[in-house]
């Protein structure tokens, strides 16, 4: 037996100095491929400060096999107190991930295996240096920890790089999303007589991100700041919220921060999260008023958000029952799952009619007329590796964990809890699977988010459950499933890390410039009549352009999504308009009469903006100025055009 475990090491030791080898040669590619090597100074810099990296990382890991590793550790320990040590280590964490994310030169230092070999590093020096751990060399606790609360601290930080005062839209829909969600409190920031009527029916969301315009001025970079805050301290919330079971304090400290990445990866949106807060506040009671109250709550808020959420609430309660009461109920298996099903009713109902009010909402037709596209579930220019690759990179190894555990570990389930379980999960899925083939969708494992957040509370009951002896369970595990379990804990962490970079905005004098500009000719064409905001409302939403009436339809993402469902009666209305030239100008993203094939992502999408929004638009209006930097266009209408003759034809459209 001895002589088994000595080879078992040995074979694990020679395993991870073979990794260690694997992984530096990766990260040096990954350096290279990301690097500048157009001239020799480039080339010298390239050569020094990856070769000086690998060789530190290399000696570092492979120091972690010697006794010098151990004195040295003593020495720090013995000489810095802990405090110290936090401080210092802290400090070189957030000075490589400001360094990574909010400086130039850190956009050359890509790469995921690169961004792998960091984040691994700093983990095992968090855990070497801070562990309160005397007894063992290494303590994988803490390991695990230090790696949840590093990644965390970097999605925080790749967030935040969204936060500026830019005017302008930082992606295909932020600036009118921005509009969107000022339509609940902030319509006396318009010039519009009437109500303005939010196109999608989602109060939810349009309150829940819209919340600040209640108060007037507040700048575009404080929203900006709310969003980020959004994505990132729901997840945590919600994690702090649904451990509170568990009583071993760096455990569950392990937990949260690995949760809320693990709803990242999604990334799962906030409203959907905050609906789960509001249920996990009371599933944990034993007052069955105090959990039915917060139950409802969070079913009327899912509803309320997206009408396919209403199911999650309800699901949370029917597993929770499961695993903690069901089992000690008395009776026979009907009579004990009578209480189960009417907790589940409880988390469904009362979210049902704000559910189906959006679903069947006159605005929103679009919803079941869009196509199916199956083929991004597989590779494709879209999402190069496809919903399903990435869905099995992402969870597989989750999946593994806990199907090991319901039927390989000690820990006995009852047959029902198990088919809850694959019901719940197996359903999610092929919902997710789904909803990512609707066009517009397919670019990202969102739609999977209500697989994501159930499958990450099942294993959190499984750690509940399995706390008190949780360590000596998991040294008798097979080596391959201890495999699984570094690779689901360490996951989410590289995930996080393995993108982001600095955010680079135009120059300042380019965008006041295009300001500007579009200032002037908005004033000079509201004098001939309506300005149409297709994109860019932020612009009046922040009062970047004042006093222009605001014409609320023919909104950008709405009409992308009538397009996408070919809804060729609600375009009926906008040709008429645009062939008896109602708008003095219009203000669009640059417009395209281009079609694509799929091997452009998105080309379905823009092949449906081009030809049911793009070409009429051409047809009758000419673009006056097309703004390159900040991609703006302000067209006017062709019959305020006159040709100069000449060699080529030219329209002069200035009033």
């Amino acid at each position: 037996m001895n002589k088994y475990r000595l080879n078992s090491g040995l074979i694990i030791k020679t395993l991870l100095q073979f990794l260690i080898l694997l992984l530096a040669f990766l990260a040096l590619q990954d350096l290279y491929y990301h690097f500048p090597l157009f001239s020799v100074k480039w080339r010298i810099v390239f050569v020094v400060i990856s070769f000086t990296y690998i060789a530190g990382i290399l000696l570092f890991f492979l120091a972690m096999f010697t006794q010098k590793l151990d004195r040295y550790l003593g020495w720090i320990k013995q000489k810095i107190i802990l405090g110290v040590r936090w401080t210092i280590l802290l400090t070189a964490c957030c000075s490589v991930i400001i360094f990574l994310l909010y400086t130039d030169f850190g956009s050359y230092f890509q790469g995921q295996f690169f961004r792998l070999s960091v984040y691994l590093f700093l983990s095992t020096l968090f855990s070497l240096l801070l562990s309160p751990n005397k007894t063992q060399k290494f303590d994988f606790l803490f390991f695990f920890f230090s790696a949840g609360l590093i990644g965390y601290i970097f999605s925080l930080a790749n967030y935040a790089t969204e936060i500026s005062t830019y005017p302008f839209s930082h992606s295909w829909s932020e600036g009118n999303r921005f509009y969107d969600y000022s339509l609940i409190f902030g319509q006396h920031i318009y010039k519009y007589n009437g109500q303005l009527v939010p196109n999608y029916e989602s109060p939810g969301r349009y309150g829940l991100w819209g919340f600040w315009f209640i108060f007037p001025s507040i700048p575009i970079w404080a929203h900006r700041l709310w969003n980020a805050i959004l994505w990132t301290i729901t997840p945590f919330i919600l994690s702090i919220s649904i451990t509170r079971k568990i009583n071993h304090p760096f455990l569950r400290w392990t937990i949260v921060f690995w949760f809320s990445l693990f709803i990242m990866q999604g990334p799962v949106y906030p409203t959907l999260l905050l609906a789960l807060i509001f249920l996990t506040s009371g599933i944990w009671s034993n007052n069955r008023w105090v959990k039915g109250g917060f139950a409802i709550l969070s079913s009327i808020f899912a509803g309320m958000s997206r009408y396919f959420w209403i199911i999650v609430p309800g699901v949370w309660l029917v597993l929770v029952d499961l695993f903690f009461v069901y089992p000690e109920r008395k009776g026979t298996k009907i009579q004990k799952l009578i209480p189960t099903i009417v907790w589940g009713l409880v988390g469904v109902l009362p979210g049902t009619y704000f559910g189906l009010k959006q679903l069947f909402s006159p605005k929103a037709p679009f919803e079941i007329h869009q196509p199916l596209l199956f083929y991004r579930l597989l590779p494709n220019s879209t999402y190069p590796l496809g919903i399903i690759i990435n869905f099995f990179i992402d969870f597989s190894p989750t999946l593994v964990l806990l199907i090991w555990i319901l039927y390989k570990s000690k820990q006995k389930f009852d047959v029902i809890t198990k088919l809850g379980i694959a019901f719940a999960l197996s359903g999610f899925a092929l919902m997710g699977f789904i909803a990512s083939t609707k066009i517009g969708g397919g670019s990202n494992l969102h739609n999977l988010d209500m697989f994501i957040v159930t499958i990450g509370l099942i294993m959190i009951i499984l750690v509940i459950l399995m706390q008190e002896n949780m360590a000596s369970v998991i040294t008798k595990w097979p080596l391959l499933i201890k495999i699984f379990l570094f690779i689901v804990v360490l996951t989410p962490g590289w995930m996080a890390m393995r993108t982001g970079s600095k955010l680079v905005n135009p120059p300042d004098k380019l965008v006041q410039e295009s300001l500007e500009t579009i200032r002037y000719q908005v004033n000079k064409a509201k004098l001939h009549g309506e300005v149409l905001f297709i994109d860019q409302r932020q612009l009046l939403t922040f009062e970047y352009i004042k006093d222009v009436k605001l014409v609320p339809e023919y909104e950008k993402k709405y009409m992308m999504d009538q397009a996408m469902g070919e809804n060729t009666s609600y375009f009926e209305k906008f040709y008429k308009d645009l062939q008896n030239s109602r708008f003095a100008m219009i203000i669009s993203d640059p417009l395209t009469t281009n079609l694509q094939g799929r091997d452009q992502g998105f080309s379905e999408e823009n092949n449906a903006y081009v030809t049911l929004v793009s070409k009429p638009i051409l047809a009758y209006y000419q673009p006056l100025i097309t703004l390159k930097g900040v991609e703006v266009q302000l067209l006017v209408p062709k019959t305020n055009c006159r040709i100069i003759p000449g060699a080529m034809l030219i329209f002069d459209c200035n009033y």
